[in-house]
């Protein structure tokens, strides 16, 4: 959720025609890190053998050990 609210502070600068202020770097930075401890957590959650597991079915595939990646 606050991934969104920070995208959507500066996505309503460019829809105004603001341009965007270096602060806007926060977004890319606050967005790597939350799915750096996104996928640590589902390592952590599946084990050891998170390598080997199949992908999860859902919306796309997703592999557990690429993530991380």
């Amino acid at each position: 959720m606050d991934l969104g609210a920070l995208f959507e502070v500066f996505a309503d600068k460019v829809r105004r025609g603001e341009p965007l202020v270096p602060d806007a770097s926060i977004l890319k930075i606050f967005a790597s890190e939350l799915y750096q401890r996104t996928s640590e957590a589902m390592l952590s959650i599946s084990g050891e053998c998170a390598g080997l597991l199949e992908p999860i079915e859902g919306e796309r595939q997703l592999n557990i050990g690429s993530a991380y990646l």
